[in-house]
């Protein structure tokens, strides 16, 4: 092999390597667009200034199992934590209706208006707006729901996040 079709070959190897690359890239970005769950928390995070999530399945996986759990077991209007190591929002639906990611992120997202900024705090104190939080926490940088439809046909969904964000004294932004 003459040093021609060596530089050659190294050329298009570089080529090649970069195009795989960028198709890797835009395979990626259209997998996420075309996500609910993961476009509707990215917005959010976008308007208040944080990073985007980024789809991790094996987050997709945990939260499947708790998910096809909750409805096994008939408890589909209970929110117990996981005791997981991740951070984590439910969603349960009423039956009647469809219910997907972007109304799980709907809900939790209405409840950020009683996210008091001045005092990292829900104001008042009884209102549930860890679960906004946990949505637009800035160090949090994966995520992946799931959700089933239960016995009663309501829908319960799960999101989990990591890492997890609420921690005790720090902003989420």
């Amino acid at each position: 092999m003459g040093t021609c079709s060596v530089a050659a070959l190294l050329r298009f190897l570089v080529f090649f390597i970069g195009l795989l690359g960028h198709l890797i890239c835009h395979v990626a970005a259209q997998l996420n667009a075309g996500n609910p769950y993961l476009a509707a928390h990215n917005a959010v995070r976008a308007r208040v200034g944080v990073p985007p999530l980024v789809w991790d399945p094996s987050l997709v996986a945990y939260a499947q199992r708790y998910a096809d759990a909750t409805r096994a077991s008939n408890a589909c209007r209970l929110m117990r934590p996981s005791g997981g190591p991740f951070g984590e929002n439910k969603f349960w639906g009423s039956p009647g209706r469809v219910w997907n990611g972007g109304d799980a992120v709907a809900s939790w997202v209405e409840l950020g208006k009683y996210y008091n900024a001045a005092s990292n705090s829900c104001v008042p104190p009884s209102e549930p707006c860890g679960v906004y939080t946990q949505v637009v926490w800035h160090t949090t940088s994966s995520l992946g729901c799931a959700s089933s439809v239960c016995p009663d046909n309501s829908t319960f969904i799960m999101c989990s996040y990591n890492p997890p964000g609420n921690v005790r004294g720090q902003s989420p932004f």
